[in-house]
């Protein structure tokens, strides 16, 4: 224990400052003491890492999702959003907001791939349709024959094809092989030969009289494709005269 000093009663003092300066000289040990039973504050604990953004866990996810098409627009932008979110060392996750931005673009270019692709089968088996229906149709109704391609035609097939071409056309192709029932073993491949490079299917018919090649020829207008041209085992309808067009690989003779 400190001792403690005792200022005495009859303690005569000149001033009331000595008096106090008596006091606190006797209280000191004391509060020395006091002071000494207070346990130290525990030490700092070192600071832990940052934690992640979500925003940058969210872009990841919505890139490797990116096939639906939206969802990589969606990755796109929080993965710009994430690296602002993340910059400076705020949040972690820098690594996966700057990962979102190729794999969106990746993702992305492939869906919009795989969408043309169904686009164009589509159209392909649409106008397909349509021949096989024209073909039907030219020896009851030749006008209604006719127009059904006029409305899948590109404006230079419909300006330079007049209605007589198109219909003997159609004639010669129902005289020689008969009306279509089906297709089978559809091939796409550009075109670059033309001018503008085009689109072109292969597909294999099934007339009465017997199997026989179909080629179409697409050509985009605007957002839409349309007929630029057909043969039936290489005649073509824009050939001069009826005359054969060239023919695709695996054509009858």
């Amino acid at each position: 224990m400190p001792q403690v000093r005792v200022c005495p009663r009859d303690a005569v003092f000149r001033r009331p400052s000595q008096r106090l300066q008596c006091r606190l000289q006797q209280a000191a040990p004391i509060m020395t003491d006091l002071t000494s039973a207070i346990p130290p504050p525990p030490p700092d604990r070192p600071a832990g890492p940052p934690p992640w953004s979500p925003i940058a866990v969210i872009a990841l996810v919505f890139s490797l999702l990116g096939c639906g098409g939206i969802p990589a627009l969606l990755g796109l932008i929080l993965g710009i959003v994430g690296i602002v979110h993340t910059r400076g060392g705020r949040r972690r996750g820098l690594g996966l907001a700057v990962a979102a931005i190729p794999i969106s673009c990746l993702t992305g270019g492939f869906s919009l791939l795989m969408a043309w692709g169904i686009y164009t089968a589509r159209t392909v088996n649409q106008f397909s349709q349509t021949l096989k229906q024209a073909v039907a149709q030219v020896g009851d109704d030749p006008q209604a024959a006719v127009q059904a391609l006029r409305k899948i035609g590109t404006p230079a097939f419909n300006r330079t094809v007049s209605d007589e071409a198109l219909l003997a056309w159609l004639r010669g192709v129902r005289k020689q092989h008969g009306t279509l029932t089906g297709y089978h073993g559809l091939q796409m491949r550009p075109d670059r030969k033309a001018q503008p490079p085009r689109l072109r299917a292969d597909l294999k018919a099934k007339f009465v009289n017997g199997p026989a090649s179909v080629r179409l020829s697409l050509r985009m207008k605007g957002l839409h494709v349309l007929l630029d041209d057909v043969a039936v085992d290489g005649l073509s309808v824009r050939s001069e005269g009826g005359s054969p067009a060239e023919k695709p690989s695996g054509s009858s003779p």
